[in-house]
């Protein structure tokens, strides 16, 4: 949040992007992810990647996620949603779990149980080539 307001007090450029963050601690195996807008994440247990944890997409309104904004000038009447309205959550993680971060641009196009196949099937595949596989 103090990052973002002094971004914002600096006259950063215009502009505006949603936001999913993950943190890991390994030692306690606890995922901690702060979600803002309609980005997302995913974890997958299991081999047949089972949904252990889905984020939900912040919306105004249809096609109006949420996000960090830095609205051009004299634009008042947009809705600014700062770094604290992002939803937050937590989970235990286990060996051989699998995240999936992804923008709106896979969500909108792939539901979450079709992720979770695509990734059951290609789990023996390397990242580039699971991205490769969403992308299509």
């Amino acid at each position: 949040e103090l990052g973002f307001k002094s971004m914002v007090a600096a006259g950063a450029p215009v502009g505006s992007s949603t936001a999913c963050l993950a943190s890991l601690d390994r030692h306690r195996g606890i995922l901690r992810i702060a979600n803002l807008g309609d980005s997302g994440a995913l974890l997958l247990r299991g081999p047949k990647r089972e949904i252990v944890l889905q984020t939900r997409p912040q919306q105004e309104s249809f096609n109006v996620p949420y996000q960090l904004m830095q609205p051009p000038e004299g634009m008042t009447s947009l809705a600014l949603h700062p770094p604290s309205a992002a939803e937050t959550y937590e989970a235990e993680v286990q060996d051989g779990d699998v995240l999936v971060m992804a923008t709106d641009g896979v969500f909108d196009n792939m539901g979450p149980t079709q992720v979770a196949e695509l990734v059951a099937h290609l789990q023996d595949a390397s990242a580039d080539d699971i991205a490769e596989r969403v992308l299509r």
